[in-house]
């Protein structure tokens, strides 16, 4: 809960930032694993995965990305 909030708060602050979007999507993914996802969180998910997608990574992040990405697809 604590990550999500620093995270969440980061990401308000810097919205196009990818590093900072694969941090909370990935935080937000735990939280998803435990069924614990609020409708807010439902909709960060989208502003991440925008947010990512539309911004430069490293190769290991894009690995990151798809993982986290096809583990919330399996939760939605």
């Amino acid at each position: 809960e604590e990550a999500y909030k620093s995270f969440s708060q980061a990401f308000t602050v810097m919205p196009k930032n990818a590093a900072i979007a694969l941090n909370l999507l990935q935080t937000i993914s735990l939280k998803a694993s435990d069924g614990q996802l609020s409708g807010e969180e439902r909709k960060m998910i989208d502003k991440c995965i925008q947010a990512i997608e539309g911004g430069s990574m490293d190769a290991e992040q894009k690995e990151r990305f798809l993982k986290v990405r096809n583990q919330l697809e399996g939760l939605r």
